[in-house]
């Protein structure tokens, strides 16, 4: 598989289908490849502490391996060796030669013998994981080219997290000219963490501010719609379009439990997803899986603020509870339309009442999905909108059988 670099959207595409790698796909191969390079040195480190490698030898295998990381690192970040300029080949040779510094004082300390071979594996793999500069430097350079002027310092969910992390995560969006984290990349060993951070740096155009739209069960984003008052503003006050940020997770679980679904089956996927339901590719915001009975939140739920969470959670429990109660939602659909069977409802009416959202209007748009499923959808829409007290628009059809749902299936 040839991947590309596309300049435009500054991500990875397939050559032969075109297929988009995503920004947290990129994040991992990142991980992966630190990992990898770890591995290696610490086989070498076992080498050196079994005699079977002397420190000359050892040396130039640490020479050679952080110099190979670096590389695969900066041009990972970039966009491919195809971008790489004389002054990219310069910055990315000043930050190997300055790790090659540190390693000549512990070459000496290997060969005197001071160090087990558990100690010269830890400190050999900060020189593997201090390569995370290098992809920040790289991409950092290619944000700049496509003038993405704005910068955060984005803490990974899962990873614990040090004083200066959280510091520089709190100052939310920055210009790139401010230098608003003092020179300091992910992993370059200037934060409390050292080389151990898991962080990353976001980009963006400062005219690219503004509210965050909405996502949904394992589908695209809402634009335009943002959960809060009725006039989709998201809220009043500053703090009201505070992105969740770290606090996702707990938020979600918090409204779990007092919505009636266990806080202990909301989880985090750091990965994302993709999904076309809508009918177009876009990232997916959350999924309720009936096989597991979880739902999932995945990293665009970060920029959200708290209400346009909590519609996004009210949207997935709906889902698991259809789940549990398909002949409740059925029962309530027919005491609204007549009794006929599923077969037989006037499936092109609903999809002209619906005007419930942007998003459930795609869905009914979409002919490859079954009538359940746009039923379904709609049905959670509407949960959403509810939460983020938007629910007048909704046709007096559509209200009566979620109405009908939701009395006999709430707690």
């Amino acid at each position: 598989m040839k991947w590309t670099w596309d300049p435009n959207t500054l991500r990875y595409r397939e050559a032969e289908t075109g297929r988009f790698l995503g920004r947290a796909a990129v994040r991992e191969y990142v991980a992966q490849s630190v990992a990898a390079s770890a591995n290696h040195t610490a086989h070498l480190a076992e080498r050196a502490a079994t005699g079977s490698l002397s420190p000359a030898d050892w040396y130039e295998a640490m020479r050679a391996e952080i110099k190979g990381e670096y590389i695969r690192q900066y041009t990972l970040g970039i966009g491919g060796r195809e971008q790489m300029t004389k002054s990219d080949w310069g910055k990315l040779g000043s930050q190997v030669q300055e790790q090659y510094k540190y390693l000549k004082g512990f070459r000496d300390e290997v060969a005197a013998g001071n160090l087990t071979e558990a100690q010269i594996a830890a400190r050999a793999a900060m020189y593997s994981n201090s390569a995370r500069e290098a992809f920040e430097t790289g991409n950092a350079k290619a944000q700049k080219k496509a003038g993405n002027d704005e910068v955060k310092w984005t803490v990974d969910a899962e990873a614990e997290h040090c004083g200066d992390c959280l510091e520089f995560a709190a100052l939310g969006w920055q210009l790139v000219e401010d230098d608003p984290f003092d020179g300091a990349e992910p992993g370059d060993g200037s934060t409390e963490c050292l080389t151990g951070c898991k962080c990353f740096k976001e980009y963006r155009k400062a005219t690219e501010r503004g509210g965050p739209g909405s996502g949904n069960f394992g589908h695209a984003g809402r634009p335009g719609e943002v959960g809060g008052r009725g006039d989709g503003g998201g809220g009043d006050g500053k703090e009201a379009n505070k992105p969740v940020g770290d606090n996702a997770i707990l938020l979600a679980r918090r409204f779990a439990q007092t919505n009636g679904f266990s806080p202990d089956k909301v989880s985090y996927d750091r990965f994302g997803s993709i999904s076309e339901s809508t009918g177009t590719r876009a990232e997916v915001i959350a999924s309720y899986s009936p096989g597991t009975g979880y739902i999932t939140l995945y990293p665009p739920v970060r920029e959200m603020n708290q209400s346009q969470l909590h519609g996004i959670m009210a949207h997935e429990i709906i889902h698991a509870k259809v789940d549990a109660n398909r002949n409740v939602l059925a029962s309530a659909i027919r005491n609204e339309l007549g009794d006929q069977s599923w077969e037989e409802l006037a499936w092109e009416s609903m999809k002209d009442l619906d005007g419930v959202s942007e998003y459930s209007a795609l869905i009914w748009k979409n002919e490859r999905l079954l009538h359940s499923r746009k039923v379904e959808e709609t049905i959670a829409e509407i949960a959403r909108l509810e939460a983020n007290g938007m629910a007048g628009s909704v046709n007096p059809v559509w209200w009566r059988i979620y109405r009908g749902f939701t009395e006999e299936v709430s707690p």
